[in-house]
């Protein structure tokens, strides 16, 4: 099966919502969004980025290798970490409907891979 990064995104996506730590009782509970820091977090970044580099860190926790299409990617001698945190990914992805430039953007800084949904 061929590596598909929009429906990756979109099954990380439905994870990260399914992911409750509380239930709140009110209309709009299933709008929060909660931290996923076993592997879908900010948290995982540097620990990504310190494996990406051949240094994994003690009681290391990347990102889920779906995030990568199953594998890291070998090799790599620099990493440019581009985060944008509090945007939002919902807002982002009806950015990059509504407007070209943006999606043009994001495209170019993602090597045509689109965003990843992350907890912070």
């Amino acid at each position: 099966m061929t590596f598909n990064f929009a429906a990756t995104a979109a099954q990380l996506e439905s994870e990260i919502r399914a992911n409750r730590l509380l239930n709140p009782p009110t209309p709009w509970a299933n709008e929060l969004i909660y931290p996923s820091y076993a592997d879908l977090s900010l948290r995982n970044i540097g620990h990504t980025v310190a494996q990406l580099l051949g240094a994994p860190l003690p009681n290391s926790t990347p990102l889920d290798e779906r995030v990568w299409g199953d594998a890291l990617p070998a090799d790599i001698n620099r990493v440019v970490v581009f985060l944008m945190d509090g945007m939002g990914y919902l807002h982002l992805q009806m950015l990059m409907e509504e407007d070209e430039a943006v999606r043009e953007s994001v495209m170019q800084l993602t090597q045509g891979n689109g965003p990843v949904p992350l907890t912070s």
